[in-house]
């Protein structure tokens, strides 16, 4: 292009062209939806044909699944769900069979229909379809949803959950209760948010292999690919850092609550958070919070639970979005009742078990750790350590509830449960910690058992993974027994 001046000209004004749309796009007597973001074509098709219609002319299209989960969108639903009556709402996936050769099969797209004027109410809806030639039977079985519930789920988005069935809509309900979304949460108690921290083809110059790094202890690189639920070694760092590069990020210099940002509702685990010490620097495959130890080690025990996994994939496609995070509701564990308070100690007490098992997390402990955990009725009050479940794990849970006399503020490589399967796959004593923490979570948010097993049975990767491995759906059944067991305890908490 250099040496051809014809050839930059032409590429100047097309590039310039594409500016003077944007600009033309994002004026307010052109375009007045068009949201934050980029401007998709859909959106631009969506708010035209909106405007051409008569009152009561109704309109029908074919557009992405952002249309209903996109922050991008926002603008557009409001002006959908307060200027019209949307009738249908039906999403599908691009497989089984491809309705667009040319697209990914993960791809999803919707029908969409409105009658403008009026308000919404109610609306049919139908998600997770495949087949498009089932429209008719979709029609007459369609889930319905109310506009209250949508504000309700995403009041600051209006963005929309996807569910199967009316139960699932009423368990959402539970959990949502009047409870504060993290992004409110943070903002009233830590004045914080999700970021990012460096960049990895922005900053590429600053990270090489560990043997290049000139410090004496070198600090890795934390990605998506090397963490998982509430731990760190998921798989090695490729990358790594000089301590004075590292620090150029003020987020590096304390505490962080993280996640993966990129994942799938269809995938065996949708959000993956954990916590990481300071120091150590992220990539952009990470979105990372600046929290207190304490707050870092619950939320992530309780964003990483079951119950909270499933309310993500309803609004998650490909991205797990900031924005979408910001809306999980959370307990208010620091003023709320004695009981959350009491059930957010016994969250904590297992996610840090689970989160410091190296040394870096030694001040993660330290500050989070509290007299009560030596003392195994702390773990199992009441006696409730009772024979259930095959027989090595009745082992497991006793010898868990005699290693706890050993654990003081002074972190040791005993303080955290390290075995997993050579595929990554929690077992023994982690699987033991996980399904406590997701069975305190399931009462902290008023679920009834058949609440949590209907949950626990919206996972098929993960049942078909463990069913392969375990010839049962262990997670399942050892969530329901914990569940089980924790009931005295928990209604002696009120």
């Amino acid at each position: 292009m250099g040496r051809n001046p014809r050839i930059r000209e032409n590429w100047t004004l097309y590039c310039d062209a594409f500016e003077r749309l944007g600009i033309y796009f994002r004026e307010p007597e052109a375009y007045s939806a068009v949201g934050k973001g980029h401007i998709n074509t859909f959106k631009l098709f969506l708010e035209q044909f909106f405007s051409l219609l008569k009152q009561k002319g109704q309109m029908g299209i074919v557009v992405p699944s952002g249309i209903y989960t996109d922050q991008g969108c926002m603008e557009l639903r409001e002006r959908f769900f307060k200027r019209s009556r949307v009738k249908f709402l039906y999403c599908f996936e691009n497989r089984w069979p491809a309705v667009f050769s040319a697209v990914d099969g993960r791809f999803k797209f919707v029908t969409f229909g409105t009658q403008k004027g009026g308000i919404t109410d109610i609306f049919k809806c139908v998600f997770m379809e495949h087949d498009p030639d089932r429209l008719s039977y979709l029609d007459v079985n369609a889930l319905s949803m109310t506009s209250s519930n949508v504000e309700k789920f995403s009041p600051e988005s209006l963005s929309i959950m996807e569910f199967s069935n009316q139960k699932e809509i009423d368990i959402a309900s539970k959990i949502y209760g009047e409870h504060p979304f993290l992004g409110k949460y943070l903002k009233d108690k830590w004045n914080t948010g999700f970021q990012r921290e460096f960049n990895i083809t922005d900053d590429s110059d600053l990270f090489m292999a560990k043997e290049a790094v000139i410090d004496a202890e070198p600090l890795p690189l934390w990605e998506g690919k090397q963490i998982w639920i509430l731990t760190n070694e998921f798989s090695e760092p490729t990358s790594w850092m000089s301590r004075s590069d590292a620090s150029i990020k003020p987020t590096t210099k304390t505490t962080r609550l993280t996640y993966r940002a990129l994942a799938s509702n269809t995938n065996e685990r949708t959000f993956i958070p954990t916590v990481i010490p300071v120091d150590y620097p992220t990539g952009n495959s990470l979105n990372v919070c600046p929290l207190p130890p304490r707050a870092a080690v619950i939320i992530a025990g309780i964003a990483g639970s079951f119950v909270m996994d499933w309310i993500l994939r309803g609004k998650v496609t490909t991205n797990v979005n900031m924005f979408i995070v910001e809306q999980l509701p959370i307990v208010d564990f620091e003023s709320g009742t004695k009981r959350a308070k009491n059930i957010a100690d016994a969250i904590l007490s297992r996610g840090c078990r689970l989160v410091c098992i190296s040394s870096p997390f030694s001040e993660i402990w330290r500050t989070c750790f509290m007299a009560e955990w030596s003392s195994p009725d702390f773990w199992y009050p009441n006696n409730t350590l009772k024979d259930y479940g095959p027989a090595h794990e009745q082992e497991i849970r006793k010898r868990l509830n005699k290693s706890v006399r050993h654990l003081t503020s002074q972190w040791t490589a005993e303080c955290g449960l390290h075995e997993s399967l050579p595929d990554q796959g929690d077992t023994g004593d982690r699987a033991q910690a996980r399904a406590e923490i997701d069975a305190y979570v399931a009462h902290l948010y008023g679920l009834s058992r058949d609440d949590f097993a209907y949950i626990l049975d919206t996972f098929p990767v993960l049942k078909k993974k463990e069913k392969k491995a375990f010839g049962e759906f262990m997670s399942k059944r050892k969530c329901l027994e914990e569940y089980d067991r924790l009931v005295p305890i928990v209604e002696n908490l009120k």
